[in-house]
């Protein structure tokens, strides 16, 4: 979180704000080891949300970009809490190729388009950022 308020802090596009934080979240899933990925999917749903409060702070913040860009309409109108949920759970989909061994790269060039054109955002906001 320290590193994503930081890198976020002079930055003021929301698009360029999630761009930021998807590659970073995905970045730090690729540094992580341990069997804790792989618990947290055999968990009924009741306890694995209580198995990722840690995350809660990074969904707060995924919260706060999607209201910023909805408000500035380059994000289309939507629940935001639920936007939150399905942008965390599409990069938590990332995580077990990104622990086998996948590049970054190729986990952002997955996720960041469907991302984007999924909050309703021009291709030419975006592409070529991945």
């Amino acid at each position: 979180m320290t590193l994503a308020q930081r890198e976020l802090a002079e930055r003021t596009d929301p698009v360029d704000r999630l761009q930021i934080l998807i590659k970073l979240v995905l970045t730090e899933f690729s540094f992580q080891r341990g069997a804790g990925a792989s618990v947290a999917a055999m968990l009924p749903p009741e306890d694995r949300a209580a198995f990722f409060e840690h995350v809660a702070p990074l969904a707060a913040l995924v919260g706060d970009l999607l209201e910023d860009g909805m408000n500035e309409g380059v994000f289309v109108r939507a629940d935001t809490a639920t936007t939150g949920q399905l942008i965390m759970a599409c990069l938590e989909t990332q995580r077990t190729a990104l622990l086998a061994g996948d590049k970054v790269h190729a986990a952002v060039q997955r996720t960041l388009p469907f991302l984007m054109r999924a909050l309703g955002v021009p291709e030419e906001r975006w592409a070529g950022d991945s």
